[in-house]
């Protein structure tokens, strides 16, 4: 595909989602958005990207992510973040000086994606802070839940001293946005739609 056909691609979620919730320029800072692994992630990231752009005046994303080669993907949304919103994209791997480079990277317009439902052992913030991230929660109901008293992006907001906000799946139709972030509430997502669901396997009832 071209670039046109890959813009249209990756937005093509803007048709079967709803994005709820305000995103509006009050974020004088820099911006953490604490999600989780939504199977169509990679969509949904661009469009809240270009909503990020639009509304909160953002013209860089950071991802932080696990390892050296992050999803292929990840490359062609950022070409055409920039070729067609004008915003820059990088990537922060958890390993090393990660956090340095990553406060390297803020300015008052970045906004950098967090996928709480990464496993993070041994990662720490700074020198000084222990690893704190977000514990995961099955329910057969409804949804793959994140959940934890404290949470690795309200830690990194504060040492960074950005806004943090949360962006989750209360249903299949639905991104929410939420800037009065709770941690003793959950990140949802559908379960049907976890990206990590089809790896769980589970023990018959008695």
């Amino acid at each position: 595909m071209n670039d046109a056909q890959l813009f249209q691609y990756f937005s093509a979620i803007e048709t079967s989602m709803v994005m709820r919730g305000p995103i509006n320029g009050s974020y004088g800072r820099g911006l953490l958005v604490e999600t989780i692994h939504h199977n169509a992630i990679f969509s949904i990231g661009m469009v809240l990207a270009r909503e990020l752009g639009r509304q909160a005046g953002k013209n860089r994303m950071i991802l932080v992510h696990q390892g050296d080669r992050p999803e292929p993907r990840l490359d062609l949304i950022g070409r055409i973040l920039q070729k067609y919103c004008n915003m820059q994209c990088y990537g922060v791997p958890m390993k090393g000086a990660w956090f340095k480079q990553l406060k390297q990277l803020m300015t008052p317009t970045t906004a950098v994606i967090y996928l709480a439902d990464m496993p993070v052992p041994g990662v720490e913030t700074n020198p000084q802070s222990g690893a704190y991230h977000r514990n995961i929660c099955l329910s057969l109901e409804n949804a793959a839940c994140v959940v934890s008293s404290v949470s690795a992006v309200s830690k990194l907001s504060k040492i960074l001293k950005v806004d943090h906000i949360t962006m989750d799946f209360p249903d299949r139709g639905t991104v929410e946005l939420i800037s009065d972030v709770d941690l003793s509430m959950p990140l949802r997502c559908p379960f049907q739609d976890w990206a990590f669901g089809p790896a769980v396997k589970f023990s018959p009832g008695p």
